[in-house]
């Protein structure tokens, strides 16, 4: 487990992740907790914005 720093919309946060080959995953509550973002059917949402999974992606997630 590593520590990935996350920058967006002028915001810093700090989430764990698990190296993976040439990825860093984080996992789905550490994601929440750490920018507001969320796995959901729609995809990646936070709040009322939704970020769709390509369908033949979403085994990856």
């Amino acid at each position: 487990m590593t520590t990935l720093t996350i920058a967006y919309e002028g915001n810093v946060a700090r989430a764990s992740a698990e190296p993976a080959g040439d990825d860093l995953w984080v996992a789905p509550a550490a994601l929440r907790a750490s920018t507001g973002w969320a796995l959901e059917a729609a995809g990646l949402c936070r709040g009322p914005v939704c970020v769709p999974i390509p369908p033949e992606r979403r085994t990856e997630f």
